[in-house]
């Protein structure tokens, strides 16, 4: 697999990433850098380390992350996706998506949407490619996407205020059960 291989392969994985940094981004009343680059590492970082894990993984548990990748990624995205619709139903009126920065969230957000990322390393074990060059592209183009994602969201955000809680927590809730159904 050529550059021009990997630079696909790491665009198409950062496409979930991009529609939750757009979510996140969308509950800020105005653009933070710090936010939207904490958001981007966290994002990238998971995306880039995956890879690696699923290359030191191999053949050995392939069919078994096979199997169960879609599942672990659809029950993050709803849990929290349905945190977040609580949270814009039945929460304080000012917190909305990305109001606040949750660690554990962006930890768990990260994890749900670079699980695909895991089955690529895998197969990466395969296919004769330096999996250190690998990993850092597919992190580095996640991390740009992110940040970016987070910056239209932002804009996006100012115009539809009220209920973006409810309206990202039905998004994340819509990609993980396409996540299961894409499995």
């Amino acid at each position: 697999m050529g550059f021009i291989g990997l630079l696909t392969a790491a665009l198409g994985l950062s496409a979930d990433a991009f529609t939750v940094a757009v979510c996140k981004g969308m509950g800020l009343r105005r653009f933070s850098a710090r936010y939207a680059l904490t958001v981007a590492a966290f994002f990238g970082g998971f995306q880039g380390l995956m890879p690696l894990a699923g290359w030191l993984l191999g053949n050995t548990l392939r069919l078994y992350i096979a199997r169960f990748d879609h599942w672990i990624a659809f029950f993050l995205l709803c849990a929290v996706g349905t945190k977040m619709v609580f949270d814009g139903l039945f929460g304080e009126e000012e917190i909305s998506l990305g109001s606040r920065l949750s660690y554990t969230e962006l930890a768990a957000l990260g994890a749900a949407t670079s699980i695909d990322a895991l089955a690529v390393g895998v197969t990466l074990a395969f296919l004769q490619v330096n999996i250190l060059t690998a990993a850092a592209l597919i992190g580095s183009v996640t991390f740009l996407v992110s940040f970016l994602g987070v910056t239209a969201g932002c804009r996006l955000g100012a115009r539809f205020d009220s209920r973006i809680s409810v309206m990202g927590g039905i998004v994340l809730i819509l990609l993980g059960v396409k996540l299961l159904f894409s499995g």
